[in-house]
């Protein structure tokens, strides 16, 4: 048997450590990376109907475990991200950071340490603007001073997060330097409003996609209308051309009857005439053949009678004398 030290030389030459990417640990950056710009963003855009998705197989995963009836504890590298997602969206950056630094393909990297401690810092700052993307809405005002506690941040980085996401229109409030307060701008809609402006956008879409199936039946569009500015004109055009071929159809029409017309009357009035003439005719050369031909049978048949009884009286009549 071949010792399992010389197989794993073997193995080794074959492929180099060095130009090796494990799948796994592949994937759990990308998943990772996937939760810290997804959920802030989910967070953000609630009630918006057109947020556009930038991980399709991270919000699959998301999907997935939303569907599941029982969640349990987290096994596999997948459940542990989906996990520290929803720790995420809830505020919670340890139960965070526990589920995302469980998973043992971190140890893959060459300096550990420091790549956890990256992981820790931004997991920290993402759960702080999700924080405040979902909960701003409650409160009139908030310390710097309680989120510095509440996060485990320097000062200097939550007035950073802070201050960008106001200047980035992120956040609707003003912020009170002297006294390190987040006045709270009551500009959110409530949920009766959200649902309405929902209701708006989904009959917007309803609309664009109506006019772009009757675009691909007929070749013409509300917009194109709209800004050519000819469409009652296109319309009149089309109505007048519309028109003019029922007009040439009626004309069609009615030529191809009126000569159908007038053959069956010129056909019933010379079958009259031939009829008549005929009948006349053939009246005239019965009636005189007729006259003929009776008339030379009777006198044949009057001579021959009379000469057959004038000999047959006269026989009679010698011998009885």
């Amino acid at each position: 048997m071949i010792p399992t030290v010389c197989v794993c030389l073997h193995i080794a030459v074959q492929i180099p450590f060095h130009m090796h990417i494990n799948l796994e640990l592949l994937e759990c950056v990308y998943l990772s990376s996937s939760m810290l710009l997804e959920i802030p963003y989910m967070a953000a855009n609630e009630h918006n109907l057109k947020k556009r998705i930038q991980s399709k197989s991270f919000h699959h995963q998301l999907r997935q475990s939303e569907r599941q009836p029982l969640v349990g504890p987290p096994e596999t590298m997948r459940e542990h991200v989906v996990a520290a997602s929803h720790a995420m969206k809830i505020g919670d950056w340890k139960s965070c950071r526990d589920f995302t630094l469980a998973i043992k393909c971190w140890d893959l990297f060459r300096n550990v340490a420091d790549v956890k401690d990256m992981i820790v810092r931004k997991i920290k700052e993402e759960t702080l603007r999700t924080y405040l993307f979902s909960y701003s809405s409650v409160y009139d005002s908030l310390s710097l001073d309680i989120l510095r506690e509440m996060f485990e941040l320097s000062q200097g980085t939550v007035h950073s997060v802070v201050s960008k996401m106001i200047i980035n229109e992120d956040l609707h409030a003003v912020l009170d330097e002297p006294s390190a307060v987040i006045v709270t701008q009551r500009a959110e809609p409530t949920r009766q409003q959200s649902l309405a402006l929902q209701l708006a956008e989904k009959v917007n879409m309803l609309f664009d996609n109506n006019d772009k199936l009757f675009n691909a039946r007929t070749g013409d569009s509300y917009w194109g209308r709209q800004q050519g500015g000819n469409w009652q004109g296109n319309r009149g055009d089309w109505g007048g051309r519309r028109g003019g071929h029922r007009g040439d159809r009626q004309n069609r029409q009615g030529g191809d009857r009126r000569g159908d017309r007038g053959d069956r009357q010129s056909d019933r009035r010379g079958n009259q005439h031939n009829d008549r003439r005929g009948n006349q005719h053939n009246d005239r050369r019965g009636n005189h053949h007729d006259d003929r031909r009776g008339g030379r049978h009777g006198d044949r048949y009057g001579d021959r009678h009379g000469d057959r009884h004038g000999d047959r009286h006269g026989g009679m009549h010698a011998h009885a004398s």
